[in-house]
């Protein structure tokens, strides 16, 4: 005659197997929502970073044609932080140009993220000034003497 126990011997085996696959199937969903989640924040902040470096763009020729008073054309390829920035200027009047500015995350060859910012400046001969400026970098400002700014 065949025990109980003899009966039951396989069936912790099979109840095991069933619990190793349920908790293998929970992991793999619970590592590939995370890998989703850390790939979908990576697009994003490149995207933020693309869009800063067009900005960075629009402020190097707006510097370059108050510098050059409307001469400056753009330029491809300028390497800054994190990626690569275009600039073109197109003349629309003699006193309108028209930027156009392209930020590249990681580089232009093969971007991450890409983005365009494009606006219209006036240039004049008139050249503007700023005289009291301070540019702050990593650190902050010091001073010294009882020194303020006002």
């Amino acid at each position: 005659m065949i025990s109980n126990r003899a009966k039951n011997q396989g069936q912790v085996l099979i109840i095991s197997l069933i619990f190793m696959l349920v908790v293998l199937i929970l992991a793999t969903a619970l590592f590939d929502y995370v890998f989703q989640n850390v790939k979908a924040t990576r697009r994003a902040v490149a995207k933020e970073q693309a869009i800063q470096l067009a900005d960075a763009g629009i402020d190097k020729a707006v510097y370059e044609l108050n510098q050059s008073l409307g001469a400056y054309s753009g330029e491809t390829g300028t390497a800054l932080g994190t990626g690569e920035f275009d600039v073109s200027v197109q003349a629309i009047s003699s006193s309108v140009r028209e930027v156009t500015a392209t930020g590249y995350v990681p580089n232009k060859v093969s971007p991450l993220a890409t983005r365009q910012i494009k606006i219209q400046i006036g240039v004049s001969s008139t050249q503007a000034n700023f005289f009291y400026g301070v540019q702050v970098g990593e650190g902050g400002l010091v001073m010294d003497n009882n020194s303020t700014i006002n």
